[in-house]
């Protein structure tokens, strides 16, 4: 017999996908720290998917790591034939913009934003490749890059589109907890970690929706009184 879902429990969870939204100002790339509360007093590891864009791979990573959320999309400074990389087919470019071809991509060629293509552009471009990395050029122009990590922080990249909805599972010991976040800025998330254990030691993940905690599993194997083991079903046996 298949168990019915909590559909209750999933519109409780998009609902507060829409009020998690963390408010500020859009910066790439996007770091997230964690904290924990409750009865825990720290996060042991943190497993974040990426609940609007399946393609992107989910990661894991320490609860004291710092995630950064970098935008695929965002455009690269120097790259500006959008290969995530800086590099002479990027001079190319700017060279056939300025000969009055490939205009679709100027934009990207004012390299160092001075509202024209010319010869500083390719300047900036060859600055770029003998100085930097191409990815630690990952910023978008026009916007202010936000605040670095501190020193010697463990840092775990990922890929994120403005607006996604994501998923964050923290654990402490056998306590896990999931919140649903649709980051816009750098801030710390919090975990409230309570133990959820059911008569036969079974634990289960709590998901905080609507300002409220919930289960997120429904219940696995119970004992009767006379010792049958039964799954938890709200509609009658067969």
């Amino acid at each position: 017999m298949k168990r019915k879902r909590f559909t209750l429990l999933r519109t409780a969870l998009t609902l507060s996908a829409a009020f998690l939204v963390t408010t500020g100002s859009n910066a790439n790339p996007i770091d997230i720290t964690f904290s924990a509360r409750g009865e825990a007093s720290n996060v042991e590891t943190v497993t974040v998917t990426n609940l609007t864009h399946t393609d992107i791979k989910e990661v894991t990573l320490s609860g004291t790591a710092v995630l950064q959320l970098i935008d695929p999309d965002e455009l690269v400074v120097g790259d500006v034939n959008a290969d995530s990389k800086v590099d002479v087919a990027d001079i190319a470019t700017v060279l056939s913009v300025m000969s009055g071809n490939s205009l679709d991509k100027e934009k990207a060629s004012d390299v160092n934003s001075d509202q024209k293509v010319d010869v500083a552009d390719i300047a900036s471009i060859l600055s770029i490749m003998a100085g930097n990395k191409p990815s630690s050029a990952r910023f978008a122009l026009g916007r202010k890059a936000a605040p670095k990590p501190a020193a010697g922080a463990n840092v775990v990249t990922m890929d994120y589109h403005p607006g996604d909805i994501l998923r964050f599972e923290g654990t402490s010991g056998e306590m896990r907890t999931i919140v649903v976040n649709v980051p816009e800025r750098s801030h710390s998330l919090p975990f409230y970690f309570y133990p959820c254990v059911d008569v036969s030691g079974n634990n289960y993940p709590i998901i905080e929706a609507g300002g409220l905690m919930w289960m997120a599993e429904d219940l696995h194997a119970m004992q009767k009184l006379d010792g049958v083991s039964f799954y938890y079903d709200d509609e009658t046996a067969d």
